[in-house]
């Protein structure tokens, strides 16, 4: 094999890993930043900055305002520094493997400051799950900086990590290993890392392997828990009053899933296993108890919501005056009137003045 197949293949292998994220910020992003963006309303956008940002003052067009707020908080200029750590991390490694190939494959042997062949296999264990993660997200469009400098991190430690399993396993497995350890997700990675540590050095293993309780609510397993976790989200309160903008920045999850989750959150908070029973009379998250708090503002609909809230209270063996108290509770949160006017897409026009009194939007 010459040197010139060798640095032809590292260029393809460098190009290949760049181009999913180069893509995303040439058209993936601005699909990503429709997806938020475009269906907010004025007013969803007026709550929003009173909700999560109150000493931010308003300007008179909203939406030019939120615009140029989303491009500063998860503009694509955020992108340029783990880009150009992962290029250049990349970059190394491959140029470093291309070096050390030829004496490999002639001699079985590499001179001083050349990669060992366990080094390679390590690397190239790092460059399939990246790849594969990267291919993953850019399809879905919902790459974020910080999933670049969770790859960084995973080129990092994959020659330690490859060196570390050859002392664990024997002569034989220790290269397939270290390749085959590009198959697991970082996390679980760091799983496998800690209980091998902890096992070697003779301590239990602490790690927590309760359940999270997230998963309690509809849409929300392992993989999703695992998610939210890694934004420091582990349990319902907390998902119930963070910035859902910036949750779905961070996650990668479609806009609509997080509004769902924190809506189902902000009910959990009061009703909790409740929430289940509350479901067979429509009363599903926050959005529907809102949806009917601003029913019984309607003279049309306001019997048979009043009808809702009794066979409810009936269904929970519950007073019915305290689940009025509650259901205010839920419905007139800050959080939950945000999340219902940037879903729905409602505008001023679309209520009468009780609701808009309600919502606070009478200004």
């Amino acid at each position: 094999m010459s040197m010139i197949h060798v640095w032809g293949a590292m260029v393809l292998l460098f190009v290949l890993i760049m181009t999913p994220a180069i893509s995303f910020l040439w058209s993936g992003w601005h699909v990503r930043r429709r997806d938020i963006t475009d269906g907010f309303s004025d007013a969803a956008i007026q709550s929003y900055f009173q909700t999560f940002h109150p000493k931010v003052p308003l300007e008179q067009d909203l939406q030019k305002q939120f615009n140029a707020y989303y491009n500063d908080q998860f503009g694509r200029s955020r992108f340029v520094l783990p880009l150009l750590l992962l290029a250049g991390l990349v970059g190394l490694l491959l140029c470093w493997s291309a070096m050390s190939i030829p004496d490999l494959l002639q001699s079985q042997k590499v001179s001083d400051g050349e990669f060992p062949a366990l080094a390679m296999v390590a690397v190239m264990g790092a460059y399939m799950w990246v790849l594969f993660d990267e291919i993953t997200k850019w399809y879905s469009s919902d790459l974020s900086p910080g999933d670049i400098y969770w790859w960084c991190f995973r080129f990092t430690i994959a020659v330690p990590m490859g060196y570390a399993m050859k002392d664990v396993f024997t002569e034989g497995l220790a290269m397939p290993i270290a390749f085959f350890l590009g198959a697991f997700p970082t996390s679980q990675l760091m799983s496998i890392a800690r209980r091998i540590a902890t096992k070697k050095l003779g301590y239990a293993d602490s790690e927590n392997r309760e359940i999270s309780e997230l998963q309690s609510m509809q849409g929300i397993d392992i993989q999703k828990a695992e998610q939210f976790s890694a934004e420091g989200i582990t349990t319902i309160l907390q998902l119930a009053y963070f910035d859902p903008i910036r949750l779905t920045i961070r996650t990668g999850f479609s806009y609509s899933y997080v509004v769902d989750c924190t809506c189902q959150a902000l009910l959990w908070i009061y009703t909790e296993k409740d929430t289940v029973t509350m479901r067979k009379s429509g009363l599903r998250s926050s959005y529907e108890v809102l949806f009917l708090w601003l029913n019984l503002e309607d003279s049309a609909n306001k019997a048979q919501s009043e009808q809702v809230i009794l066979e409810t209270a009936q269904a929970l063996h519950f007073p019915e005056a305290s689940l009025k108290n509650i259901l205010e509770e839920v419905a007139l949160d800050p959080y939950t009137i945000f999340l219902f006017l940037s879903w729905s897409g409602a505008t001023k026009a679309d209520f009468n003045e009780g609701q808009l009194k309600l919502l606070d939007l009478d200004k």
